[in-house]
């Protein structure tokens, strides 16, 4: 399988690594994901955003880490699409002194 333009060779071997055979963008049903070393099942379609909300997380206190990118809250993440096999990172800020 060749890397799509936003995904990158990264994800693509992470994927296969994870033992991920991918599934064709006209399958519909549950998407597994890793999420911080944990497996997940989302909904087709399900995007950071949905998991986020899922696990009560304030994007606003949250980095996210897509297949190895960080993403900008601004720009992509909360509307980026999840696909089977994906990896996501979630690092919490921690106020305090």
């Amino acid at each position: 399988m060749t890397p799509s333009k936003t995904q990158g060779p990264t994800a693509e071997r992470e994927r296969a690594a994870a033992g991920f055979a991918g599934r064709p963008d006209t399958a519909a049903g549950p998407v597994e994901i890793t999420v911080n070393g944990k497996r997940r099942t989302m909904a087709d379609a399900a995007t950071i955003g949905d998991l986020l909300r899922e696990l009560d997380l304030d994007h606003r206190m949250i980095v996210v880490e897509h297949n190895g990118q960080i993403l900008r809250h601004d720009v992509s993440a909360p509307a980026h699409v999840l696909h089977m096999g994906d990896v996501v990172e979630l690092v919490h800020f921690v106020g305090g002194g």
